[in-house]
C-alpha cells in the first residue's frame, strides 16, 4: 500500500496491483476509513526495460460512491467485485476502451458474495456467507453462467488464494 498527498488526494491511500503478465498497473484509491473506492489504472509499456516517468492514470472510476474490488482481466475487460447498485455484492466488467459496464454475476437476493477467485483462465469460483456458512459455486467468466455447486459440510472458508490463473 502506498499512502500519498498530492493536491486534491489529500488523505487518500493507494493500494496498487499488477499481475504476471503486466499488462496494467491498477490503483484502487480510497479516502480515509471508508471502503468505498476510486479505480484507475494504467496500461504497462510492452517492454520489461521501459521506465514511465509520467504515469497518466485513467480514472475508470472517479468517485467514492461504491466499493470496487479487481478480481481480474481478460483483454480489454477488468473483472470487479462490486457493491454498486447491489448491496449484497456482484461482478461486473469495464470495458476499459469504453467504459462499458457489464454485470456477470449477479447480486444473490439472500447471500453475500464475498470472494471471486479465477480458476483455470475460464471459470470464476465465488464464495458466498449464507447463514454463517461459506458455499462455494463454479461459474463460467465470460456468461456468469453458474456451473456447479460445491457441497461443503458447515463451515466457514477463511483463505483461499490463486495461483496465476492456476493450470489445467
Amino acid at each position: 500500500m502506498i499512502s500519498r498527498s498530492i493536491g486534491d488526494l489529500d488523505e487518500h491511500c493507494f493500494s496498487v496491483v499488477t499481475f504476471d503478465d503486466e499488462q496494467y498497473l491498477i490503483a484502487s484509491i480510497t479516502e480515509g476509513t471508508l471502503k468505498e473506492n476510486k479505480l484507475w489504472f494504467i496500461p504497462l509499456p510492452k517492454s520489461s526495460d521501459s521506465i514511465v516517468e509520467n504515469l497518466n492514470w485513467i480514472k475508470l472510476i472517479d468517485n467514492l460512491d461504491s466499493f470496487y474490488n479487481f478480481v481480474t482481466f481478460e483483454g480489454d475487460l477488468l473483472y470487479l467485485k462490486t457493491n454498486f447498485q447491489a448491496e449484497k455484492f456482484c461482478v461486473i466488467t469495464i470495458n476499459t476502451k469504453t467504459n462499458e459496464i457489464q454485470e456477470i454475476i449477479s447480486e444473490d437476493k439472500n447471500d453475500w458474495l464475498e470472494e471471486v477467485t479465477r480458476v483455470y483462465n475460464k471459470y470464476f469460483l465465488v464464495q458466498y456467507l449464507s447463514h454463517v456458512k461459506s458455499i462455494l459455486y463454479l461459474y463460467d467468466m465470460k456468461t456468469g453462467q453458474q456451473l456447479r455447486k460445491f457441497d461443503l459440510p458447515i463451515g466457514n472458508i477463511s483463505v483461499w488464494q490463486d495461483e496465476i490463473y492456476l493450470k489445467e
